[in-house]
This record gives C-alpha cells, sequence and structure tokens, in this order.
C-alpha cells in the first residue's frame, strides 16, 4: 500500500486499491478511507483505537482521523479513499452524531466499483459502505469530543469554511495560537502547508462538480472558494495538470 497521506499534487475523489501485505504508518487525509481484510489479518489502528482485522472484518475511518495498517503474516486486502463531498449525507450525519468505532463486518458482500465508472454508480456504491457501517457501529449524538489535537480541529475548520473565506491568520486568530507556531505545526503534520490544503480541499469539490455536474465552470469556481476564475483555472491545472474544461471532457465525453 502506498503512503496517500495529504499531498499537494494529489486530489483524490474516488481512488481504488488492493494487494498483499499492507503497511501504512500513523497518517492522515481529507478522504474517508475504508478498509478490508480478504485474506489473512492486519494489525489496524484508527485513532485511539488498534483492532486486529481477520477475513472479512473493515475500517471506515472518517476525514482528518489518523490511522495505519500493518500486515500479520500473509494477508490481502482492498480499500478505496473517497471525497467527502461524494457522500454529503452521510457528511452531515457525522456532524451531529460520532461513531464509538471505525471497525466493523459489513453484513453484505462488498463489490468494489472502478475508477472509471461514472458518478452514479460511484456514489450508490459509497452510500452502500457507509449504510453498513451505519447499521453496524454506535453513534453518540451531541457536541464533538472535547480535547482533540489541534491539527484535528484545524482541518476540521479549514472543511467547514474552504468554500468561503479562510486563512491561516484567522485560523491561528480562533484557536490561540501565534501565526507563525500555527503554519510550521500544520506543515509538520500534514506535509503540506495551510494554503495548499485549503487548495487541495477546493480542486477536490471541484473535480467532483465537474464530473457529476452540469454546471458552469465559472460558478463551480465560485462555490468552491475563487474569487476569480483565473485563479481557480491556475489551481486547478497546477494540481490535477490539465484545464477544469479538458477535466469536464475527460468524465463527461
Amino acid at each position: 500500500m502506498s503512503d496517500h497521506t495529504v499531498s499537494p499534487d494529489s486530489v483524490v475523489v474516488y481512488e481504488y486499491n488492493s494487494g498483499r501485505k499492507p503497511s501504512a504508518e500513523p497518517h492522515l487525509h481529507r478522504s474517508f478511507e475504508f478498509f478490508m481484510v480478504r485474506k489473512g489479518s492486519a494489525l489496524v489502528t484508527a485513532g485511539d483505537e488498534t483492532r486486529m482485522l481477520f477475513v472479512g472484518d473493515a475500517m471506515l475511518t472518517p476525514p482528518n482521523r489518523e490511522h495505519s495498517m500493518t500486515c500479520i503474516g500473509e494477508c490481502e486486502y482492498e480499500s478505496c479513499l473517497f471525497s467527502p463531498d461524494l457522500v454529503p449525507l452521510f457528511v452531515k450525519e457525522l456532524r451531529a452524531a460520532s461513531p464509538e468505532s471505525c471497525f466493523f463486518r459489513p453484513r453484505r458482500t462488498v463489490e468494489f466499483v472502478s475508477e472509471e465508472d461514472n458518478t452514479y454508480l460511484t456514489v450508490g456504491f459509497l452510500y452502500s459502505l457507509c449504510g453498513m457501517f451505519f447499521d453496524a457501529v454506535r453513534f453518540t449524538r451531541g457536541s464533538e469530543p472535547q480535547g482533540l489535537p489541534l491539527i484535528n480541529r484545524v482541518l476540521k475548520y479549514i472543511e467547514d469554511n474552504y468554500t468561503s473565506s479562510v486563512s491561516l491568520s484567522a485560523a491561528a486568530e480562533k484557536f490561540g495560537v501565534e501565526y507563525k507556531y500555527l503554519s510550521a505545526y500544520f506543515k509538520k503534520n500534514t506535509g503540506m502547508t495551510f494554503n495548499e490544503y485549503v487548495a487541495s480541499c477546493r480542486i477536490n469539490r471541484a473535480k467532483y462538480l465537474l464530473a457529476g455536474t452540469k454546471t458552469p465552470i465559472a460558478d463551480i469556481a465560485a462555490d468552491c472558494g475563487y474569487d476569480t476564475f483565473r485563479s481557480f483555472d491556475r489551481n486547478f491545472l497546477k494540481l490535477c495538470s490539465m484545464r477544469p474544461r479538458d477535466y469536464r471532457a475527460m468524465k463527461q465525453p
């Protein structure tokens, strides 16, 4: 398994992985991650919880939750990363309630879709995963748990505000820390600068809208938090190696 920690040049909407001997150091990203053992066993950690997973056992980690996987002996796995923009109703549920565990055993056969499948098939598959998780895990209603690490609080702040005005200086003021400290702290914990992470959130949402809607590209730019189309076009080209119109043409031939 490759290290898929958040990266300014890796904007994931949906990504499927499979193979043998999964191994990933503790990492986090703004995507959900579903991981399932197909053969053998793996030691998996999500947040403060560690479990030995056997054939048919799975994990679903919310965005920005640190997690890791280590193979025990011979094992095979399948996994997928997917943007929260693909499952907005489930994201809304997670804002109202917190799952008591990231680990569960799907009650139905999991048949992964490919990265080439259309948006509707992908969204349907992902909601089925979220539904199985919702049925299998207890949720605690109410406010967020207290004492979350600063990085998790900052990432949530970005997630809640990236479609409008969001800045490192505003985040530093909100969380009562110095600008320079937060800048270095954020880079150390994510491998990205604050602005790079915001850009990845915005372009991730833009890719979803370009592939799955007929919304005019200029409107998508504004919806994703860009003041000008030029800055949106430039950032999209930088992160995706193509312009927004070309990405839409590829996804909606």
